[in-house]
């Protein structure tokens, strides 16, 4: 059995992307650096993108990477810190009618594309999947059903206003029409 570790931690965030809509946080970075200690632990591989580093092609690369590397056996151990958040959900998929998000340093990663990215892990493969992340919800699209509408709900979501996420969006149109197109078909 190999083991494998990504670690994607951000503390700060591209002001250009987001306007101010997220601020910068502290102590997300220190969260990797702790996990550093993994590879006396028998990880084969202890990856880490952080900040600049942490954007959606290199984040896709290296889970994708790791879906191809990884056989029947081998564990794979994933952490995000950083913010979360949630989006209209435009392939209408969602009953919550939003997507949940990890906030990437260039741009929202859709639970939509975690989901896809986590189906092409064998079976047989373990993948722990960590996220501190406020406001994300069930990012990786896996969780139970619940309803925000629901008090009783044992998970509660929380998004930022509608013109906050669409002039994110309408930034990151081209790429989000690619993917989405991809997602829906």
């Amino acid at each position: 059995m190999k083991k494998y570790a990504l670690h994607i931690d951000l503390d700060d965030y591209n002001e250009s992307v987001y306007h101010g809509i997220y601020s910068d946080l502290n102590g997300c970075i220190c969260d990797s650096e702790k996990y550093k200690n993994l590879r006396n632990d028998g990880f084969e591989e202890v990856d880490m993108l952080h900040d600049k580093d942490a954007i959606i092609a290199a984040f896709s690369e290296k889970m994708n990477r790791l879906a191809n590397v990884a056989v029947p056996g081998d564990f794979v151990f994933i952490t995000y810190a950083g913010h979360g958040g949630t989006i209209e959900d435009f392939n209408k998929d969602e009953e919550s009618e939003n997507d949940e998000t990890l906030v990437l340093y260039d741009g929202l990663w859709i639970d939509d594309e975690t989901k896809i990215i986590l189906n092409k892990f064998k079976s047989g493969i373990i993948v722990v999947w960590i996220s501190d992340s406020c406001h994300s919800g069930t990012n990786t699209r896996f969780a139970s059903q619940f309803s925000p509408n629901n008090p009783e709900s044992a998970i509660k979501t929380r998004g930022l206003s509608s013109s906050a996420l669409r002039e994110i969006y309408e930034g990151n149109k081209k790429y989000y029409d690619k993917e989405w197109g991809l997602i829906k078909n």
